[in-house]
């Protein structure tokens, strides 16, 4: 699939809506007013709600999650939608909601990080659209919290990570091929290097797929001296944080030529006016979506590695990498990917057991292998004391 054809299909796949949620315009009139009084933005005399602070994305998130509590209430017949949003969650209703994913995780049609994904999301809305009855929420917040414990990934990212040099090779590796004519018309040459500097970059900082998607020429990636910066404003990142970073100094002739000749080439294939500000553009000249930038890195780690590595696995990369190689620096990638050293050892380190036992395993091969000349059958006998008659088996 061409990275046009997965824009398009990816921004589809995000708008259809799922019959398992409810569409906000759906939504009873009381659910709508909280939702919307919660996440309103203030101004230096209005404090704004209190979800003011939510990025775009999380509110689509917890949108999402919202709306699959309330088709489930439409569903079991506990939906009235004259009642008060915070009415409704309650331990009977919440348990039920519970149970019913759980048989979906038992089916294994669902994970548990998913289940406990949605409380979570149910959690989150209910005390910024009742705020003033936030104590009473005790009961869910130990809910979620118990489902977070025993939360199982659905994959062993054990299995999919790969060295963060190893990724850096392959995004220069792809710009290298993209240079020779012999591997396709122009265009393709174009997408080729495009995803080999996405991946370069997500194999050295592991931005978001948000903020990636973002950049533009003039705002979020700028050059500066002899290096390029991605800067990103609180409103753009997830943490709500300013967050900027240089990239690599020896990234610079790359970006350069995607900037000054690729890029060109696939701005030049637009139907009209091409998108002059977008970093990353399809072969058609359009922005390349967040959907689209996870599908092509998808392809292009599966055909190099024989496993997908989404942009957001990465994350995963960099953090193990670090703990197993560059351990003195961990505090370096935490403040790179933006957390702290609690949450990096929660959810990106991998136990350094499996690590550890390879180790062992290549220590031991290369002492068989400088050991190997020493094991014949004359040096044996020479080692054999005189006098002593060899047993037979």
């Amino acid at each position: 699939m061409t990275s046009s054809k997965a824009n398009a299909a990816g921004n589809k796949a995000a708008k259809r809506p799922s019959v398992l949620t409810m569409p906000y315009e759906e939504w009873p009139a009381r659910d709508r007013s909280a939702f919307e009084a919660a996440t309103r933005v203030g101004d230096a005399l209005d404090p704004g709600g209190p979800a003011e602070d939510w990025s775009a994305a999380t509110r689509q998130s917890n949108i999402a999650r919202y709306s699959r509590w309330l088709r489930f209430l439409e569903c079991a017949g506990l939906l009235d939608r004259n009642q008060a949003p915070a009415d409704r969650v309650t331990p009977d209703a919440v348990r039920a909601y519970i149970a019913q994913f759980q048989a979906e995780v038992d089916a294994k049609r669902l994970s548990s990080e998913t289940l406990h994904a949605y409380v979570r999301g149910l959690l989150n809305c209910i005390i910024k659209m009742a705020p003033k009855q936030n104590s009473d929420w005790a009961w869910l917040r130990t809910a979620a919290e118990n489902l977070r414990k025993i939360a199982r990934p659905s994959r062993d990212k054990r299995l999919q990570t790969r060295s963060t040099s190893d990724l850096y090779a392959y995004g220069k590796e792809l710009m290298q091929e993209a240079e020779d004519p012999a591997t396709g018309t122009s265009r393709r040459r174009a997408v080729r290097y495009r995803d080999g500097v996405i991946i370069a970059i997500l194999a050295a900082r592991a931005p978001r797929r948000g903020c990636l998607s973002l950049m533009d020429i003039e705002g979020q990636f700028q050059k500066i001296g002899e290096l390029y910066w991605m800067i990103f404003s609180a409103e753009e990142t997830k943490q709500r944080r300013d967050h900027d970073y240089p990239l690599p100094r020896d990234l610079t002739p790359y970006v350069d030529r995607y900037l000054g000749h690729h890029r060109m080439v696939l701005a030049s294939r637009a139907k009209g006016l091409p998108d002059d500000e977008s970093v990353w553009l399809t072969e058609n000249g359009t922005k390349l979506g967040a959907p689209a930038i996870s599908h092509q890195v998808r392809v292009r780690t599966k055909a190099k590695f024989n496993v997908e590595i989404t942009p957001h696995l990465f994350r995963d990369c960099l953090a193990d990498t670090t703990a197993h190689e560059l351990p003195g620096n961990l505090g370096i990638a935490a403040q790179i990917l933006g957390h702290g050293l609690e949450v990096m050892n929660r959810h990106y380190i991998r136990p350094k057991s499996r690590v550890a036992l390879r180790r062992v395993h290549d220590n031991l091969a290369a002492s068989r292998r400088e050991l190997a000349p020493l094991n014949t059958p004359e040096l044996w006998a020479a080692a054999e004391p005189r006098g002593r008659r060899r047993s037979r088996v």
